[in-house]
């Protein structure tokens, strides 16, 4: 089985741009999806950028490959309550970067990005890229408290890691009566 991981805007920019080397590395041999709230973002940049032939049909062919996840009702209560959650910590996000981590908590995907601000987000499973690598950001499952973060080198069992961790429902713990 292979893990399914949601793309970014900057990782997708990044892969038709050919970027980063540890980006396509890792994406490669992995089920890679994007939120249609990204496809947006990528067809604005095209509408607003006239591009040469070339990357026109490189970014063509990646949206005409890549799966691109519909915005459901799901995504929509995701939303509602992490934007709140947020914006009563103080920490909002950018509105396009708060409407993707709500599709990927909603689909339970881990986010590939190289935007840090969704760190912030509880729950959510953010895998790091940069021209240099690939690093898993381990965060602890919503309802807990996060008290360290944890960076390392990425391996296929991190990654595998991450996914089941991302699925695995959170139980909130009984209060005792006094």
């Amino acid at each position: 089985m292979s893990i399914r991981v949601m793309l970014d805007t900057n990782a997708v920019v990044a892969l038709v741009k050919a970027r980063s080397p540890a980006l396509e590395d890792y994406v490669r041999g992995r089920v890679a999806c994007i939120s249609v709230v990204t496809e947006a973002e990528v067809l604005y940049g095209l509408a607003r950028r006239p591009v040469g032939v070339a990357l026109r049909r490189v970014i063509e062919g990646l949206l005409a490959t890549v799966e691109i996840l519909p915005w459901d009702s799901a995504c929509a209560a995701a939303y509602g309550s992490l934007r709140a959650q947020l914006e009563t910590l103080g920490k909002p996000l950018a509105p396009m970067d708060l409407l993707i981590a709500a599709h990927a908590l909603a689909t339970r995907c881990p986010l590939v990005t190289a935007d840090r601000a969704f760190t912030q987000v509880s729950g959510l499973s953010v895998i790091e890229w940069s021209a240099g690598g690939v690093t898993v950001l381990t965060e602890r499952p919503a309802g807990r408290a996060r008290t360290k973060r944890t960076w390392k080198r990425v391996t296929p069992r991190d990654v595998h890691e991450a996914v089941v961790h991302a699925q695995t429902p959170v139980r909130k713990a009984k209060s005792k009566a006094r």
